[in-house]
């Protein structure tokens, strides 16, 4: 049967439904590989489903940092970048961001809680005031802390992302203004010369680099966000096709001497939504009710799976120990589980957020309209010094 799509609208029905299996990816490959539950389970699931598409199913990461730079780069593709924008910008993805992501950490720390009294888990640690602290300014593994959940450590890595990544398109703004006498550099130009040496370093570095050592930079994964972005870019013809085609040459040739599972992922998707926006298909395909939900509530479900996947998974394993039929019925239950529960999380918290950040939303300007608020706060001072001389 054919799922019956949903009308036409103005999202990008296609890279919500990347974003709702990129999730669902991550809550199968969690499930698969944490908890007392997926040693027994497996002896009912085929080999090739367990060993690799299960294992290797943590790849939705890669989909989601990709997804991150087109859906970034688009927001910003008219704005003139300047300070005071990026403060605005911050901010609303704060308000949008942090409030799901607070919420899961107090649910967790009450969830462990319960584990430990009714004696589920008694391997769960409490979480210490200094890993509270970190957690709130992203920086808990670098810091050295363990995540209060699985999952925690992406959202530091798109925080430097967003900041980063508007930071210097603000530069290739300014650098495309450069006069030098015959020399004009044109916006194109700069979007190449401001972020292509970062990103071809984060390409192959993230490959000689120990993941130990780096593993929670942007540098490791900055390749991924620029992928998307210039597959945006490109689509908007704000840079040639021969910058993409190039960049993907680029990844072929370190997948070609550093193969890596996530690499080889990172360039099917960006690849995938580059061909679907040439033709004209990002508002349509894959536009069916339940995979487009799964991508509106994909950020509360990435962050809620895994305390519910460990509490039902310890509270399965206590009461029906390790039968195979038992547990793959428990594992079951926890991805219902973890849907209901993230619709929940975005219908009270999330929803509300993403409203919330966007009444602080200041309209995007572009250079000549940053150029006439100047202007008129120049004329504005100017006029108040004369009053005041007058006066």
């Amino acid at each position: 049967m054919v799922a019956k799509p949903v009308a036409p609208h103005r999202r990008f029905a296609f890279i919500d439904a990347l974003r709702g299996l990129a999730a669902l990816a991550v809550v199968f490959h969690h499930l698969d590989r944490f908890g007392p539950l997926w040693v027994h389970a497996d002896k009912l699931i085929p080999v090739f489903l367990s060993e690799v598409i299960l294992e290797n199913a943590r790849v939705g990461v890669q989909v989601f940092f990709v997804i991150s730079g087109f859906v970034i780069a688009y927001s910003i593709r008219n704005a003139w970048v300047t300070s005071s924008y990026l403060g605005n910008f911050a901010l609303r993805r704060s308000i949008r961001l942090e409030p799901p992501y607070w919420a899961t950490i107090f649910i967790v720390l009450m969830l462990n809680a319960i584990c430990r009294w009714m004696i589920i888990d008694e391997a769960t640690a409490a979480a210490t005031w200094p890993q509270l602290l970190a957690h709130i300014f992203y920086v808990q593994e670098i810091l050295g802390f363990q995540h209060i959940s699985i999952g925690f450590w992406t959202l530091c890595i798109e925080l430097q992302f967003y900041l980063s990544f508007v930071a210097l398109f603000g530069v290739a703004q300014r650098i495309s203004k450069i006069r030098l006498k015959s020399l004009e550099l044109s916006m194109p130009t700069s979007l190449a010369i401001t972020f292509l040496p970062f990103a071809l370093w984060s390409l192959f570095h993230s490959s000689l680099c120990p993941e130990e050592v780096n593993g929670m930079l942007l540098s490791r994964y900055f390749w991924t966000f620029f992928l998307g972005g210039l597959v945006c870019w490109t689509l908007n013809k704000q840079t040639p096709q021969g910058l993409l085609y190039f960049f993907l040459g680029a990844m072929v040739v370190r997948l070609a001497f550093f193969w890596t599972i996530g690499g080889a992922v990172g360039l099917i998707t960006g690849t995938t939504v580059y061909l679907v926006g040439r033709r004209g298909h990002l508002t349509d395909w894959l536009n069916w009710r339940w995979l487009q939900y799964l991508g509106t509530i994909s950020y509360s479900l990435y962050l809620i799976h895994y305390p519910v996947n460990h509490v039902i998974s310890n509270l399965g394993y206590s009461l029906t120990g390790s039968s195979p039929t038992f547990a793959l019925a428990w594992m079951a239950l926890s991805v219902a589980c973890s849907i209901c529960v993230a619709h929940v999380l975005y219908k009270c918290i999330e929803a509300p957020s993403v409203r919330l950040s966007q009444r602080f939303k200041i309209p995007a300007v572009n250079e000549a309209g940053a150029a006439s608020r100047r202007s008129q706060n120049v004329d504005s001072l100017k006029a108040r010094r004369l009053e005041a001389t007058a006066t």
